[in-house]
C-alpha cells in the first residue's frame, strides 16, 4: 500500500488511532461496574502483558526485515556502480571504445530513476534515457562482435549484461515492502495494547500512556521509513553512482 511509503503519515495516523483506542478503552471501563477493581486489574494486566510481548516480538521482526531491505538496496547501488565501471573498462579494450560520457550519461539517468518518485516526469524521462543508452551500447557491442569475434568482445558483452541486470535487480529491490498483512497485525495489536491499558486505568491519559503511544508510532514510522525508497528521512544514497560522474576520460597511449 502506498500509504506505508510515507513515514510521517504512518506516525500521524498511528498516533491519532491509538489516542482514539485509549479513549475507547477508558470509556468502556467506566461502564463496567460488575467486577471488583482488584479482579479486573489483575486480569487486564495479564492480558495486556501477553499482547504487548507479542507486539514487541513482531516489531523486532519487522524492524529486522526493514533493515535487511534497506541494506540490500544500498549494496545494489554499489554493485550497479561497479558494474558500470567494469563495462566501461571492458569497452576500452574493444577496437572502437565507447566514450566514458555514454556510461556517465547512463549513470546519471540511473541516479534520477532511483531518486525520483514513481510516475514523475523526471523519472519517466530518466528511464527512457537509460533504455536508449542501453540499446546504443548493445547495438555497438553486437556490431563490433560481428566484425571481430574475440574473447574480449565476449567479456564486454558479459559486462554489459551484468550492468543491465543490476538495474533490474534494483527495481525489484525498490518494490520490496513489509507485507500488508504484517502491517494489519501490528496495527491491531497496538490498538489492543493501548485500549486494554486504558481500560484498567482510573484516568484518561498519563505520561506513561503517552510515551507508549509515541514509542509505538515512532517504531512503525521507522519501519515505514526504512522500506520506502523514495519518501521519508532515511535515504540509501547514490554516492557510488555519483562517483562515476567525477571520473575523467583516461588518457590515450
Amino acid at each position: 500500500m502506498e500509504f506505508f511509503d510515507y513515514p510521517l503519515a504512518v506516525f500521524a495516523a498511528t498516533t491519532v488511532g491509538l489516542l482514539i483506542a485509549h479513549e475507547a478503552g477508558f470509556r468502556l471501563r467506566r461502564r463496567d461496574t460488575h467486577r471488583s477493581e482488584g479482579e479486573r486489574n489483575s486480569e487486564l494486566r495479564d492480558v495486556r502483558n501477553q499482547i504487548a510481548l507479542l507486539l514487541s516480538l513482531l516489531l523486532g521482526f519487522s524492524m529486522s526485515m526493514a533493515l535487511n531491505i534497506y541494506n540490500a538496496r544500498g549494496q545494489l547501488v554499489v554493485d550497479e556502480a561497479n558494474a558500470i565501471r567494469t563495462a566501461f573498462e571492458q569497452s576500452r579494450l574493444m577496437p572502437r571504445p565507447m566514450p566514458m560520457s555514454v556510461f556517465q550519461d547512463y549513470a546519471k539517468a540511473r541516479i534520477i530513476a532511483l531518486s525520483e518518485h514513481p510516475g514523475t516526469d523526471a523519472r519517466n524521462a530518466a528511464r527512457q534515457r537509460s533504455l536508449a543508452i542501453r540499446q546504443q551500447l548493445l547495438d555497438d557491442a553486437q556490431a563490433q562482435a560481428h566484425e571481430s569475434a574475440s574473447p574480449i568482445a565476449g567479456n564486454y558483452g558479459m559486462a554489459l549484461s551484468t550492468m543491465f541486470n543490476r538495474a533490474v535487480e534494483q527495481r525489484a529491490a525498490n518494490d520490496q515492502r513489509i507485507p500488508v498483512d504484517m502491517w494489519a497485525l501490528l496495527m491491531a495489536l497496538s490498538v489492543l495494547v493501548v485500549a486494554i491499558g486504558a481500560y484498567g486505568l482510573p484516568f484518561r491519559m498519563g505520561f506513561t500512556e503517552t510515551m507508549i503511544i509515541l514509542m509505538i508510532a515512532t517504531s512503525l514510522a521507522l519501519i515505514a521509513d526504512l522500506t520506502s525508497p523514495f519518501s521519508g528521512f532515511i535515504d540509501v544514497g547514490q554516492d557510488s553512482l555519483r562517483g562515476l560522474l567525477m571520473m575523467a576520460e583516461p588518457a590515450a597511449h
